[in-house]
Formats: structure tokens, sequence, C-alpha cells
């Protein structure tokens, strides 16, 4: 008797060992399933159910100035489809995008953007918006095109110009300069558009300076200027950004921003050794309520990752911008939007 209740009692305990046993192995099972299931989602191409906006958001006001992404999806093939772009702005809090395509894909972008909530804030026709100044050259007529296309999207179009002949920040190609701003600024007015020149290192017209000399001689209201923080750093060596905050302040349409070092370099907006900071600073103070683009072109590696790095950045340098801002109001309220 003593026997058989030993071996029952051995019985029970292995069958309690195997249950044991079995309810580790299902937890197991189960914890590398969710874990499948977690890298699955985060690397399926054009999956962003895991891409948040950042839940430490910066405490108090943030600046009224619409931000907006800037050539995010050169380098990374998961997000090539303008439907994951929606997407993913969207949920990172952007507000924007900008387009630079052909005609024929310009429509559908509208529409994906727009359903998202997302404006498309800056166009730039590939292929047509860097004029040439040289003799006897055209602007190519898919930029009227484009403008048509952009009526009442509150999109701004955006040109440049560029030169074989005449030597970089040259006025000699100014004549044929303005002739083409003005004549494209007074074709946008009619749809309610206004136009922005880019100034871009490198290229004919590649200083600030070039982009206002050529919009005071045009004299256009709906025709302003671009400012550019890496090909400010990049084309001028004089730096003296309070000068042209107040030169251009009449004339400006949009200022773009991107981490960088002080030589100029495309990096996300938590990196780079330069203080954007200090290069937003008088332009806010000054009153610029006008968009806010971040530059991502030549920026490799995860475009989820860099978007996301970037907001966050700027949600800390918008909310430090607008408590600032508050700050200095008379009476200390907030000023009027």
């Amino acid at each position: 008797m003593y026997t058989t209740m030993r071996l029952s009692g051995v019985a029970v305990a292995t069958v309690l060992l195997i249950s044991i046993l079995a309810a580790v192995s299902d937890q197991t099972v189960s914890a590398q399933t969710v874990s499948a299931q977690t890298v699955l989602a985060q690397t399926v191409p054009g999956d962003t159910r895991n891409i948040q906006p950042d839940k430490k958001k910066a405490a108090g006001p943030q600046l009224p100035n619409r931000f907006f992404a800037m050539n995010f999806d050169w380098y990374d093939p998961t997000v090539a489809s303008h439907e994951v772009q929606a997407d993913l702005l969207k949920k990172l809090g952007y507000q924007g995008y900008q387009y630079l395509g052909t005609m024929e894909g310009l429509p559908e972008v509208l529409g994906i953007m727009e359903a998202k909530g997302l404006r498309v804030e800056t166009a730039a026709l590939r292929g047509a918006y860097n004029i040439s100044v040289d003799p006897d050259a055209k602007y190519k007529p898919a930029l009227k095109d484009m403008i048509r296309e952009l009526k009442g999207h509150g999109t701004l179009v955006v040109i440049g110009f560029s030169s074989r002949k005449y030597k970089y920040s040259s006025p000699e190609g100014d004549a044929l300069a303005v002739a083409a701003a003005r004549e494209l600024a007074d074709y946008a007015r009619q749809f309610g558009l206004r136009v922005a020149i880019y100034p871009h290192a490198n290229q004919w017209c590649e200083r600030v300076e070039d982009a206002l000399r050529i919009a005071r001689k045009a004299d256009r209201a709906n025709l302003g200027i671009c400012f550019n923080l890496y090909h400010w750093l990049k084309a001028d060596r004089g730096r003296d950004l309070d000068r042209l905050v107040a030169a251009t302040k009449r004339h400006l349409f949009l200022v773009t921003i991107n981490g960088t070092s002080p030589e100029g370099s495309m990096e996300t907006l938590d990196r780079g050794g330069y203080d954007v900071y200090s290069f937003l600073k008088p332009f806010i103070a000054s009153g610029y309520k006008g968009p806010i683009g971040l530059q991502c072109c030549g920026i490799r590696g995860d475009a989820r990752d860099n978007l996301r790095r970037s907001m966050a950045a700027w949600q800390t340098l918008s909310a430090r911008l607008a408590s600032e801002r508050t700050s200095t109001t008379p009476g200390g309220s907030r000023s009027a939007n």
C-alpha cells in the first residue's frame, strides 16, 4: 500500500510538473508571437502603425507657423508611396508636405494629402522650376499649367534661377529673371496664389540678397522669397542674419530649417553643431508667421525615425520661441495670430 501511495504521489507530481511546463511554454510562445508581430509591424514596407507623435510634447504654447516636411522620401523606399507619406506625416504631427515632381503626379498628391488634412505647402515642378536667365531663354509653359492646377489649394509656387553664362549673383541676368518672375506672379494672382524665389547654393540666384533683389525689381505683392538655412550657410559668407531678417521682412514667404553644422550640412533637426534656435529667433521676433519647412534633402536612413526625431526637436524649439514671443508681448499676453 505504501508503494502504491508513493507511486500515486509521483504521478501527481509528474502531472503538476507537465502542467507547469506547458503553461511556461504557452507564455513563451505568446511572448515570441507578440515580439514577432511587433518586429513585423516595424519592418513591413509602408506600415506606420507604430509611428506615433512624441507623447512628451513640450508643454506650453506652440508657434502659429505651419510646420511641414520636404524631400524626406528620397532615400527610403519604404515611404515611396504618397499614401504612406501622408499617413506618416499626419501621425507625427506635421501640417503639410512639399511637392517636387512632375505635372502628371500633382493632382493625385493634392487629393491624397488633403484627404488626411494636410496641405501641399509648396510645389516645385521638376525640370521646370529652375529658370534659366541666359539670353533668349524662356521658362517652360508647364509652370503655368501647375499654377492653374493649384488654384484653391493655398500652395506656394516655388521657382529658382540659374545660368550657364553669368557668374553666381551677377546682376547681368536680372532683366530676364525679373521679367519671368513678374509674369508668373501676375498669372498666379489670377488664381489666388503666391510665388516665391528659392535661393540655391551654386546657382546664379544663390544668395538671399539675389532673390530679394529680383523680387524688389519685379515689384509684385504676391512675389516673395524663401530663406533656406542650409543654402544661406553655404552661400553667404557675411552671415549678417539680423540685417537680412530686417531686409526681407516684407518679401519673406517661407523659411526652411534643418539640423546642420556651422558650415552647412543636412542633418535631422536634433543633430548638428549649429544653433537653429538662434537662427529662427530673429524671424519670430520680427513677426514672421508664415510656414516653416523641414528640409530633409540628402538625409539618409530611416525616414520614419528621421521625421520622428526632427518633430521632437521642433516641438522643443517651437515651445521655447512661443514662450519668449508671449513674454515679450505688451502686458504679457499672447499677440494675435
